[in-house]
């Protein structure tokens, strides 16, 4: 039997570009690339000052979590407003759900 552990509540932010299928029709596939590139780097440089860690990468966007909610909620602004205003981006989303993380493999209820 597999022992669960209780983790402490955690954020977790998906932020994207919104309307990027699109973006990459109209301007090309090396555009797009570089528009996700310069995303990505930016939102990356502001995870420390948030207490948060990417999780993953996914296309043109980015998973992330950070132990604190209130900041979770900051840096989810920040993206929106500022790295979103930024290298003519498209629409910037983010989504944030806050709580004890669970994991398939952990509760032998996932893949083996």
């Amino acid at each position: 039997m597999t022992e669960r552990s209780e983790a402490a509540a955690q954020s977790f932010l998906f932020a994207d570009l919104s309307g990027f299928t699109a973006l990459t029709e109209a301007h090309g596939d090396d555009r797009a690339a570089d528009l996700v590139g310069g995303f990505c780097a930016d939102v990356r440089r502001l995870l420390a000052e948030y207490e948060a860690h990417e999780v993953k990468a996914i296309g043109d966007a980015l998973m992330l979590r950070a132990v604190d909610a209130a900041a979770a909620i900051r840096l989810g602004l920040c993206i929106v407003h500022d790295v979103g205003a930024r290298h003519g981006f498209p629409l910037v989303r983010v989504g944030m759900h806050t709580g004890r993380p669970w994991s398939a493999t952990a509760t032998g209820s996932g893949p083996r």
